[in-house]
């Protein structure tokens, strides 16, 4: 099920923890339990212009994010920002208020995405940036690998903060 519809089921209030993991522009379909999904940032069946008045009328920084994105980069990612921003205004909704959420992204767009979950979660939520390194092969040759993802941790209010301390995996854990 898509994500937004799943948010907007959901009752305010009443989320402790989000991981999410956007789209990361592949441009290849991606298997769900539902069907298939496109990994792509485009206006159009999966991101309605429509969401753009929702977006005015919630939060219109977030429509600054999105157009100024637009502008400096591209219209595509102003679709993928509006994607991810309609989400982004649910996922605050159902999130309690000592909440948190850790949004996980890849380098192509993680500045922007950043100016967009301020703009929802706030700044003054922000806690943190954890770079998630991993080994690719190193056989670039005009530019540099592309060794990490961002993941931004912002916290709502009085949250929990549990640390967990181990050793360090060569390869992510495949579940």
């Amino acid at each position: 099920m898509d994500s937004l519809e799943a948010l907007r089921g959901m009752n305010s209030n009443t989320v402790d923890l989000i991981a999410t993991v956007p789209p990361f522009n592949t441009g290849r379909d991606r298997e769900g339990k539902s069907g298939q999904y496109p990994d792509q940032w485009r206006w159009g069946d999966n991101v309605h212009y429509e969401w753009m008045d929702q977006i005015r009328d919630d939060n219109e920084p977030l429509v600054e994010v999105i157009e100024a994105a637009m502008h400096a980069h591209s219209f595509d990612l102003g679709a993928f920002l509006c994607f991810m921003s309609i989400r982004l205004l649910e996922m605050k909704r159902v999130l309690k208020a000592t909440g948190s959420i850790y949004l996980h992204c890849d380098p192509t767009a993680s500045h922007y995405l950043k100016a967009a979950i301020d703009a929802v979660f706030r700044a003054k939520n922000f806690r943190n940036e954890i770079v998630w390194c991993y080994k690719e092969n190193d056989t670039a040759n005009r530019y540099y690998s592309r060794k990490h993802d961002a993941v931004f941790f912002y916290a709502m209010g009085d949250y929990t903060f549990n640390i967990q301390r181990g050793e360090p995996t060569e390869a992510p854990i495949k579940s």
